[in-house]
Formats: C-alpha cells, structure tokens, sequence
C-alpha cells in the first residue's frame, strides 16, 4: 500500500490531480525510462496565427477589461531585439512595443542571435521581461509599465529592473529564457548560460541555475539562484518553467533540454520552491524540451524543439505512466510544430506556442494556435 500511495503522490506532480503537499524529502528522485509515446494529434486543431516573425519565443497574455478593451498576447522576437503585442480579435495586427535590445549570438540556441526571450506579467501593468543580449552576469530582468494606449517603448524605458546575478564562488547567470509567477510572492527564472566565476574560473558543466526573484507592491526584487543543474536531478541547463497547477504543491516544474541532437534525453524535475530541492525527476522520453504548461485541468503539456531535426518538433502532453513498477512520463503528442519554443494557454482556452522557424531564415518564425480538450 505503501508503495501504491507514493506512486499516486507522483502520478500527481505529473497530472496536476489533488494531492496533499509533498515534501521534498520525501519523494526521491527517480530514473526510469518513459512510457512508449502516443498521438492523438488526430483529435487537435492547429492554424497560424501570426507568420513572418524573427525567432519568436516568450508569450505572455494581459487580461482583458470588461468588453471594452480585448486580451492582447506579447511575444518576444529573440533576433530583433523586440518584444511585440497583438490584441485577440479578428483583423488585429502585430505591433513592436518595445525595441532595441541588444543581441548576441548564443551558443545554447545553436549560435543564434538572441536578445528578449522568456516573458511574464506581473500585473497587468507590469511586465517582465528576461534578456540575454548582455551576457551572464550583465543580463536583467526588466520590468516595463504598461498603459492602455498604443504608445510603444524603448529597451531602457524600465519601471525597474532584476538582477544581474554576478559571479561568486557560482559563476554568473545570464540568458534568462523563461519566466514564471507564482501567484503574487515569486518569479521564477530559467538560465540558459553560466559565466565565470568571482576567481575568474571559467564555466563548469551544469553551470546555469533556476533562479527565484520575490514580488512584492507590485514590484520584483532579489533575483536569487534556487536550483542547480549541478545538484541531483536533470543535468542542466533547464529551459521551460512553470508552477504546478494545484497551488497546494508549490512545486517548480522546469524541462532540461539535454544535448541538441536526435537523442530523446530531455528530462523534466519537479523542485521545492522553497529549498530547491528536487522532488522528482524523470525522463521525458523527447528530445529537446524547451517549454512546459499546464492547462486548467491541470494536465501538462511540453514543447519538443528537436533542433536537430525541426520538422520532428511538437507539442505533447505528458501522462502518468509506471514503467517497471517506477512512475514515468507517457508523452502524447498533440501537435506538429516546428521547433516550438515556448506555450501559453490563452483567455479563449486555446493553446499558443511559437515556433522558432528555420534557423537560417530570421523570418520564418510563428505563433501556432491549437484548439482542442486540454
């Protein structure tokens, strides 16, 4: 019984299903490998929903108010150094709202130029942004103010900022690809890259940290490495972020992609928001997973890059599976979608990702739209 009630505790990290708070000691972290993968991609819709885009990648939704003023989706446009909205209706047309950014070419993105990427409001007036253009220990999160109006912003137009993370006897911390708010009280941030260290030690492997910044008066503060990708668990560095869907487990769910290849050796860890300790750990049974999401009913869903061969790229949902008599991840693919990049489930309850597009064509990018049960 006992072995039963552990592996129904973990069967609810993974689906979201009701359970009582886990904690990190005691949920080992566990390797086996995934369950075979499904597709019921028969039973989901895709469509275009915007086209010609420059290494898209960060989305995020501002509400909407009343009928009066539409939802709009922001979304980061890595190699053109610009974070760009549209409003959700028909004939709505993408803007640039804030330009400038710098850019550099990263090496974690197959040597693109990259400079806005991870995106999350904080309010509805305020949001976040995670840059990479500077480099570890240079990069910020900035937070823009937001009106009601059409008025667009430049780069270092801030409310304020977060960070940088600097090196100390843990190298410096930058490329910052996904954000996540949990509730009002944290932003969690994923690192890309790692830096020197305070002696002036070059990057070792698993370098790149989770990151945690406090939220407070509306306001980010005390950007703060929370997880390694060192420690046990997933090597890293991670790339997708989210909190689990039931705000009784206040766990971190983050995706490592692994080495860009044809080698299915993602992997995705479930960490204490509080210690960072891994709770779970499991293999994804994808390649390269670079973003994670849950849907209001509370299942996950993931965003397989598979950069070495972007036509194999898609969305899927992961399943609780038991392989051996060890829980696993069942992947269940929903959607093909060239090198997706990032989710994000919208006010009309479908589902939105972009694709990053062919790598040597800096306009080939998109916003997908699935429809769907999720």
């Amino acid at each position: 019984m006992r072995v039963v009630a552990r592996a129904l505790a973990l069967a609810a990290l993974i689906i979201g299903a009701p359970s009582r708070p886990a904690r990190a000691d005691e949920v080992p972290t566990l390797q086996p490998p995934a369950a075979e993968a499904g597709d019921i991609s028969a039973e989901f819709q895709s469509e275009q929903f915007l086209g010609d885009l420059n290494k898209p990648v960060g989305l995020a939704f501002r509400i909407g108010v009343g009928e009066t003023v539409a939802p709009e989706l922001y979304f980061a446009e890595a190699a053109a150094g610009r974070v760009s909205r549209v409003r959700l209706g028909a004939g709505q047309q993408p803007a640039p709202f804030i330009e400038g950014f710098p850019t550099r070419a990263s090496k974690s993105l197959n040597g693109a130029e990259i400079g806005p990427l991870g995106l999350a409001f904080i309010t509805r007036t305020k949001l976040a942004v995670g840059e990479a253009g500077a480099g570890p220990g240079v990069d910020l999160v900035r937070v823009y103010s937001l009106g009601e109006g059409p008025a667009s912003l430049r780069y270092d137009q801030t409310d304020h900022v977060v960070g940088p993370v600097k090196p100390t006897r843990q190298p410096a911390q930058g490329g910052f690809y996904a954000l996540a708010l949990l509730a009002d009280n944290a932003l969690v941030v994923s690192s890309l890259e790692a830096g020197e260290t305070a002696d002036g030690g070059q990057p070792v492997p698993g370098g790149p940290w989770l990151l945690k910044a406090t939220v407070n008066a509306n306001k980010a503060a005390d950007l703060q490495r929370l997880a390694s990708s060192s420690s046990p668990g997933p090597p890293g560095p991670f790339a997708g972020v989210t909190f689990h869907s039931d705000p009784n487990l206040p766990y971190v769910v983050a995706s490592a992609p692994g080495v860009a290849d044809e080698s299915p050796d993602s992997a995705l860890a479930w960490f204490s928001l509080q210690s960072g300790r891994v709770a779970m750990a499991l293999p994804s049974g994808l390649r390269d997973v670079m973003a994670v999401a849950y849907s209001q009913s509370g299942q996950l869903y993931v965003a397989d890059a598979s950069w070495a061969d972007p036509a194999a790229g898609g969305v899927y949902r992961i399943d609780a599976a038991m392989v051996d008599g060890l829980q696993a991840c069942r992947p269940v693919k929903i959607a093909a979608v060239p090198c997706p990049a990032a989710l994000a489930f919208g006010p009309d309850g479908k589902l939105y990702v972009s694709s990053w597009g062919d790598p040597d064509d800096d306009a080939s990018g998109q916003v997908v739209r699935i429809t769907g049960k999720f």
